[in-house]
């Protein structure tokens, strides 16, 4: 009988504790280009990562965390249908979370932060950016990321959420921190199925 009740509560605890990972898709995304610094992007299907020479054309993201407290792990997924060759592409902080992908153009666009995670990106496969840190420290506000591509010629467009295939649109697959119980609610759980196993117990007695 004590071996049932210890191996219910363990179950009952290791439940409790198990998180889940959650699919998040950007509420914002829009590319922004150089050569037309005036023109938002923020409706096309496509976000596109381009460094040649003078051409710059970053991609913008942004995920609502208002509703969470911290993450186990947070990583960025994006589907690459067609680029030159392979490229890394950084994803940088952006600490201005104010802009739309309405009204957002290179001329308004915010400047990105210091700190960037990498990632090598090819045509026709998912890229990830492991972006944890990041979204612990935007957890229970709006976090903001802008892609950009390095070297030469590496040029990579992903779909955007605005895409007609939505199984390839981007996302955020977020896990929260585990939540720990509290001892009165473990000694809460624990009574409840010992009262349980000692009915059934006492059940089969009579």
């Amino acid at each position: 009988m004590k071996k049932i009740v210890l191996a219910t509560l363990f179950l009952c605890l290791s439940a409790w504790n198990q998180a889940f990972a959650i699919p998040l898709g950007p509420t914002d995304d829009a590319f922004v280009s150089r050569i037309n610094p005036g023109v938002n992007y923020g409706t096309n299907t496509s976000l596109i990562t381009y460094q040649v020479s003078t051409s710059n054309v970053p991609t913008y993201l942004k995920f609502d965390l208002t509703g969470y407290t911290g993450f186990d792990s947070a990583v960025l997924w994006l589907y690459d249908y067609r680029g030159v060759g392979t490229a890394t592409v950084n994803a940088y902080t952006v600490a201005d979370t104010s802009w739309t992908e309405t009204t957002i153009n290179y001329s308004n666009a915010p400047t990105r932060g210091t700190s960037f995670v990498s990632a090598t990106a090819a045509t026709g496969q998912w890229v990830s950016w492991d972006v944890t840190s990041f979204a612990n420290d935007a957890a229970g506000d709006l976090l903001s990321l802008v892609l950009t591509s390095t070297g030469y010629i590496p040029s990579q467009s992903f779909y955007s959420k605005e895409s007609t295939l939505t199984n390839l649109r981007p996302y955020l697959d977020i896990t929260e921190i585990a939540p720990v119980p509290e001892p009165s609610t473990i000694l809460l759980l624990g009574g409840g199925f010992l009262g349980f196993c000692l009915y059934r117990w006492k059940s089969k007695k009579a």
